[in-house]
């Protein structure tokens, strides 16, 4: 049987029907213009189906401690798009429930948004060494998100939750908008 047209195995076929990366997207297209996989692609999805495996099996428990900044997020997921939290310089969203870290806030840059670690309950597991001030940002952002939201709405002009201008008097004063501190349960 030539590479170019090995059967593709019914689980390669599953995954690719279920799976929502891109790199599944344009398989399902190929497969349907042309009917087949190549060798390396089946054996790339066979790769895809074993490493959602493992994260499955490895996949951690979500913290028994909530914390007033977990809870705010979930307060606010519950209104429908990943909520997130600008706060000092940084980015805060709540990982997914499916995710490798259930429970875990994301801490990403705010100017190059790339990952810095992680706020698992009350520590923090951060990839790069943190200034005393910001680890005292993050600290404070885990025990009174409200507070440093309201913080940063001040200093910046900006909501600390979606980050829109804050125009009218009252919401500059409250240092957020009314419609975020609704979302988050403030």
């Amino acid at each position: 049987m030539n590479d170019a047209t090995q059967m593709v195995p019914e689980p390669a076929l599953k995954w690719m029907e279920k799976s929502t990366s891109s790199f599944a997207a344009s398989l399902r297209v190929q497969f349907s213009r042309k009917g087949y996989l190549t060798d390396r692609q089946i054996q790339a999805v066979l790769r895809a189906i074993s490493q959602d495996a493992e994260r499955k099996e490895t996949k951690a428990e979500p913290p028994a401690e909530s914390t007033p900044l977990m809870d705010a997020l979930n307060a606010a997921s519950k209104q429908g798009r990943r909520p997130r939290i600008h706060l000092g310089g940084f980015i805060l969203t709540r990982a997914p429930d499916d995710s490798r870290n259930p429970g875990a806030v994301y801490v990403t840059d705010q100017e190059t948004k790339d990952y810095l670690g992680k706020i698992v309950g009350t520590s923090l597991e951060m990839r790069r060494s943190m200034s005393i001030e910001d680890v005292h940002t993050l600290t404070a952002a885990i025990q009174n998100p409200k507070e440093e939201a309201i913080k940063y709405g001040r200093s910046t002009g900006m909501c600390s939750c979606c980050g829109r201008e804050l125009t009218n008097q009252e919401s500059i004063n409250a240092g957020i908008g009314p419609i975020c501190q609704g979302k988050f349960g403030w």
